[in-house]
This record gives structure tokens, sequence and C-alpha cells, in this order.
């Protein structure tokens, strides 16, 4: 029984083009959420400055989801290429994967590291309001309660200084490998090609 590549080939298409859907999706919702949640803190009178750290609480998830996506769409896109694409039928990936690689400037890489900041960029944002509230919000709490300010209070406000930082570096880890995308299909395309090898031995 001949296998239905065009089939095939349809199937996975339109699951990369749901998964990029997906992707952008995301992106707004993240973004939008995120920007009103932090115009209301700001409205406030004297916010608690650890109200601009629960953005992190789903910039961190959204930032994996989004790598997430931007591998399987990876994975989707080398596979087409090893197993349905030939001369004799599609090639869209491949003249676009090779396209990609030997004419791709310095400038469009930039562009696509720009277009994956804004996770990291609002990670920034909410750090920056944190560290500028943190030191009034922390004067406050000495001036009413000095008794109760203790060497573990400050322990606790450098460790929170530095937070921030940690939660933004797994982010950028998560979001800015989007410029190695093509890397990441190329990478992918040796390794399906491996296994396709290792399967047409074990077939004969």
């Amino acid at each position: 029984m001949a296998r239905p590549v065009k089939e095939e080939y349809t199937m996975l298409r339109e699951e990369i083009m749901e998964s990029m859907k997906k992707q952008n999706e995301l992106s707004i919702f993240i973004s939008t959420t995120v920007c009103t949640f932090i115009g209301v803190v700001v409205a406030l009178d004297r916010p608690n400055p650890f109200l601009y750290l629960i953005p992190f609480i789903i910039l961190l998830p959204a930032s994996f989801k989004e790598s997430n996506y931007r591998r399987s769409i990876a994975c989707q896109a080398s596979y087409l290429i090893v197993f349905l694409e030939n001369k004799d039928s599609f090639l869209w990936e491949t003249r676009y994967q090779r396209f990609s690689i030997k004419h791709r400037s310095h400038s469009q890489r930039l562009r696509a590291i720009l277009e994956t900041l804004e996770f990291p960029l609002l990670g920034l944002l909410c750090s920056i309001l944190f560290w500028v509230n943190k030191p009034i919000y922390f004067l406050l709490l000495c001036t009413s309660n000095e008794d109760t300010v203790t060497n573990m209070h400050l322990l606790m406000t450098f460790l929170l200084f530095f937070l921030p930082l940690f939660c933004i570096a797994i982010i950028a880890w998560n979001t800015l490998g989007y410029h190695n995308f093509r890397k990441q299909i190329q990478k992918n395309i040796i390794e399906w090609r491996q296994y396709k090898r290792h399967e047409m031995q074990h077939n004969r």
C-alpha cells in the first residue's frame, strides 16, 4: 500500500501553520496581559513592589511554551524535507531552507532577535519597576517597624534584588534562540536522515 504522501504533506503543513498561529496568539496575549497588569499596579497608591514580580509567573511558562512551539515547527519542517520532499513532488521547505541559510544577512539575523525580545523586555520592565520601588518600600518598612527589621530582612532584600535577573536570563534563553531557527532545522534534518537510514536498514 503506497503512502499517502500528499495527504501527509498537507497535514504537516497545516500543523506547522497552526503552531505558528498559536505562537503568535500566545505572544499577543501575554504581552497584552502583562502590560495591562503593570498599568493597574502603577496606578495604585504606594503599591507593594512585589506586585511587579507577579508577571514572571506567566512570562516564565510562556517562554517555555513558545520555545516548544519553535522546536515543534523545526521538527516538522525538517521531517517534510527529509521524508516527503523530492524533485518529483514538493520542494517548498527544502528550497526555503537553502535560500534562508545562503542569503540571510546580519540585518535579518538582528531583526529575528528583535522580533523575540518582547518577553525579556517585559521582564526587564517589571524588574526595573521592582528595583525602583523596593528601596522606597523597604525604607517605609524600616521606619514603621524598626524592631522587626533584622539581618534576615536585609539578606532577603539582597536575594530578591537578583531574582528578577535570574528569571530574565531563563526567559531570554528560551526566546532569543529564534534567530538560530534555521540552524535548528538543519540539525533536525541530520537527525531525521540518520533515523531514515536506520529505518531502511532495519526494514531490509
